[in-house]
């Protein structure tokens, strides 16, 4: 049927266009009712539409790097749970270094000295814990956060430290020198005697038998013990390798050649020649030179040896195991074979000429041996405990106490002619060395005194420059080590410090931003959203008008009907 085919009236045909206009409002404004906005959208308003979408964009953009600024904050965050932790380790090292001072006991500081080095350990698996999300402030990593929707346009860079105990200029106690067993540092012979010095070198003064040794082995170096006989002298290196030299009659200097693996040694000499043993780093004994009383014959299967001795004056040898017992072989003239089997709880031993001494788990001291009148064995003050190393010359005892000072017996002390008597005020000693007829100490200002009749050949003249020991074996070293943790610490308040003024600027930052992103989309909805009032409104209206236009195309076929009538 064409459109031709059917006509309307006039009053008809502008109702219905009428009302196809108000069908249209309708859909229209049920739209923007629906959708809540009256932009939906660029047909009905190109301009509002598209600058409503470049706020959201924009939005979005800012909304994208709002999360990489609370990343950035937990980043911070992570570094911050580091830094107190760090400082809280710092304070405890402190603490360490503190202890240490209070004793004069070089056991107790090499032990706080290596619980130092594991809390530094510690710092740098704390830093290097620190990390986030591929980032670690605390190893020198730096984080830069875009806080604008143009990449590069508004940064901030929050740069790193290194929180690691070398970045924080803290050293290891025992990295930083030779770790070296300050009762070996010094030893007193037969007329002269020997120093291991700061540089690891070695000095010797005195006279000997043989004049030749003290001339010390050029390039000798990293020497960490020292021992000296009658006549000649061994010096342990700390590649565990021997350097010998002077009268090798007994082939006591040749004997220590490409020997390797050496823990510690040990020099003696007996009524026929000289002997050396040596501790192996597998816990077994070697030994050599003079063998007239089996001392150099190593009873067969002992292990588990941590220190030896050698006699002074007799053939005889001592093996310390591990479980606190000693083991003697060589020459039992003086009962030093016979009464070392009672002995248990053992820490440390000393062989002198005719007695032997050893020092307890509990500091006290047992002698045993001769007493050959001249008070060895007997003259032992009675309660001494606090003891820390013991030495043995040929005919007497000396005890180091934990608190730097010396007490002794036997000839020349307690008993004999010669004069070996204790110098008075003699403090802060951190070892003590006997020799044939003389003693000589280390004190902890790097000094050696001596004294005793072998003061006449020189061996007893104080001595200059004398590394004191090993780690933190002076106070100078823990007060350097302590330096070094104040500092440090100042560095990790600062840089605390630093990560909080961080935080609140990247805090600062991301309110900004969440403001700002409210306010673009403000924006846009104000240029989209409908007025629900209005459009209520509206539909309202658009429904009348559409019953009225009903009602009116109702009327005009009404009086299209009327015609009908006249036929």
């Amino acid at each position: 049927m064409g459109i031709n085919d059917i006509s309307l009236t006039a009053g008809m045909r502008g109702s219905l266009l009428s009302m196809q206009g108000t069908s249209s409002t309708i859909d229209r404004t049920q739209e923007r009712l629906a959708t809540g906005r009256r932009v939906n959208s660029a047909l009905d308003n190109p301009t509002n539409f598209f600058a409503s979408q470049a706020h959201i964009n924009r939005a979005v953009d800012l909304s994208g790097r709002m999360d990489s600024v609370k990343e950035a904050i937990q980043n911070i965050y992570a570094a911050n749970s580091g830094t107190t932790a760090i400082t809280s380790l710092l304070d405890a090292a402190n603490g360490l270094a503190n202890a240490a001072l209070s004793t004069n006991n070089l056991g107790d500081r090499a032990a706080f000295s290596l619980q130092f080095d594991q809390l530094l350990d510690q710092i740098d698996t704390l830093a290097a814990d620190s990390i986030y999300r591929g980032t670690n402030l605390l190893k020198s990593d730096s984080l830069t956060v875009n806080f604008s929707d143009a990449t590069g346009t508004s940064t901030f860079t929050i740069a790193g430290v290194d929180a690691t105990h070398t970045g924080l200029g803290v050293d290891k106690v025992n990295e930083s020198t030779v770790t070296i067993d300050v009762a070996n540092m010094i030893a007193a012979g037969d007329g002269f005697s020997l120093a291991i010095n700061t540089d690891g070198t070695v000095s010797a003064w005195g006279d000997s038998l043989n004049p030749g040794v003290t001339d010390i082995p050029p390039g000798l170096t990293d020497v960490v013990s020292i021992k000296s006989g009658a006549d000649f002298a061994i010096a342990l290196k700390s590649d565990g390798t021997l350097v010998a030299w002077g009268d090798d009659t007994s082939g006591v200097v040749s004997g220590a050649t490409g020997l390797t693996g050496i823990a510690s040694i040990s020099v003696g000499s007996s009524l026929i020649g000289a002997f050396a043993l040596a501790l192996k780093d597998d816990g077994t004994v070697v030994a050599w030179g003079s063998n007239f009383f089996g001392e150099t014959t190593v009873p067969g299967g002992l292990t588990d040896v941590v220190a030896v001795a050698a006699g002074t004056a007799t053939g005889t040898s001592l093996a310390l195991k591990s479980d606190g017992t000693v083991v003697a072989w060589g020459d039992d003239g003086y009962h030093m074979i016979t009464d070392a089997p009672t002995l248990s709880g053992i820490t440390s031993i000393a062989n002198g000429g005719y007695q032997a001494a050893a020092i307890k788990d509990d500091t006290s001291v047992v002698v045993w041996g001769t007493d050959d009148a001249l008070g060895q064995a007997s003259d032992m003050p009675v309660g001494l405990t606090g003891v820390t190393q013991v030495s043995a010359g040929r005919d007497f005892t000396l005890a180091l106490k934990s608190d730097g000072t010396v007490v002794g017996w036997g000839e020349g002390i307690t008993h004999g002619t010669i004069d070996l008597a204790i110098p008075a005020g003699l403090t802060g000693v951190l070892a003590i060395s006997a020799g044939t007829d003389y003693a000589i100490a280390l004190k902890d200002d790097g000094t050696v005194v001596g004294w005793g009749p072998g003061g006449t050949s020189g061996a007893t003249d104080t001595q200059t420059g004398i590394s004191v020991g090993g780690a933190w074996a002076a106070n100078a070293d823990i007060q350097t080590s302590q330096d070094q943790v104040a500092d440090a610490m100042t560095t990790m308040r600062s840089n605390a410090k630093t990560l909080a003024s961080n935080s609140s600027i990247l805090t600062t930052r991301l309110d900004f931003t969440s403001f700002l992103t409210g306010i673009l989309q403000a924006g846009a909805d104000n240029l989209t959203l409908a007025d629900m009032n209005e459009e209520g409104a509206n539909m309202l209206m658009l429904q009348t008008r559409q019953q009225l236009g009903t009602s009116s195309l109702s009327m005009g076929a009404q009086a299209a009907q009327s015609v009908l009538r006249l036929f």
